[in-house]
């Protein structure tokens, strides 16, 4: 949510950007913690109703594509689906008087090479 926010207790005026930013870095890690354990719950329950939809972005999270297919390899959902970018929210965001995430949606080269990389999961 974007209107979070929050702090940062403890600083001193002998507080590094450096550790600044891995405080930033670590608030984000326990988001995505909660998240995986959420999935793990839910795949030791029901794993042939686990549908995975990932948002490929480029300049966002082309970089993490790998191991969240590392993970779902873990943890095979029953289709997982990887979804290129697309503009559609961006009116959405500016209706609501929101900036919106704006970037190049992936060509379908960069799809097909994505895709590769959940080579053993059931790939739509």
């Amino acid at each position: 949510d974007a209107d979070l926010s929050g702090m940062i207790v403890g600083m001193t005026m002998q507080t590094t950007p450096e550790e600044i930013y891995r405080a930033l870095i670590e608030s984000t890690a326990y988001g995505a913690r909660v998240i995986l354990d959420n999935y793990r719950r839910l795949h030791a329950v029901a794993p042939e109703k686990l549908i995975v939809r990932i948002p490929v972005v480029p300049g966002c999270n082309l970089e993490e594509i790998p191991l969240i297919a590392d993970f779902l390899r873990q943890y095979p959902p029953a289709l997982a689906e990887p979804l290129a970018y697309h503009a559609m929210g961006v009116s959405k965001a500016e209706a609501m008087r929101q900036t919106a995430f704006q970037a190049e949606a992936p060509n379908a080269e960069k799809m097909a090479e994505v895709k590769t990389m959940f080579y053993g999961l059931n790939i739509k």
